[in-house]
């Protein structure tokens, strides 16, 4: 064998087995981007529905080993506050038809935590509706992905990509 050549195999040697053949695991589902939100002042914000789209899903997740209440703040009394506690390393879905939603996170009754440090999500903002479930509501309650994600289908909200 050439020098040159057993040279060129034992320097790529390290770059070989220093590499990690396993990739790492996705975190959201095909189609769910992160868009349509971000985190102000410890606070979610959701924002933009894209043009010509009436209504849009998130998929949030605690990833706090703590449960996670949400309240959305609220400047008119019309307006629910859409609380809702999320357990420990679980996801819910949220869809809105509102121009801007901004939640507040807390820890149990009265710690407040920042969002941004406790929750993710990602937005299906080419999801599609049924008339029937037009609005801004909470779709499921806390849950395995896999789990929250069937549920929003079974409630025939394709989320498509």
């Amino acid at each position: 064998m050439a020098p040159w050549l057993l040279g060129l195999l034992v320097a790529s040697l390290p770059l070989t087995t220093l590499a990690d053949p396993t990739p790492e695991p996705r975190k959201f589902p095909p189609g769910c981007r992160q868009t349509g939100f971000d985190f102000s002042e410890d606070q979610l914000v959701l924002t933009q529905i894209p043009e010509g789209q009436v209504q849009t899903v998130y998929l949030i997740h605690n990833r706090a080993p703590f449960e996670v209440a949400v309240r959305a703040d609220t400047s008119s009394k019309f307006v629910p506050s859409y609380d809702k506690i999320i357990k420990p390393d679980s996801w819910i879905t949220f869809a809105r038809d509102l121009p801007k939603v901004v939640f507040h996170c807390r820890a149990g009754d009265t710690e407040s935590v920042d969002c941004g440090e406790v929750l993710e999500l990602c937005n299906y903002n080419n999801a599609k509706f049924p008339e029937s479930n037009l609005g801004t509501y909470w779709i499921t309650n806390s849950n395995t992905q896999d789990a929250v994600i069937h549920s929003s289908i079974k409630k025939g909200i394709l989320l498509r990509w």
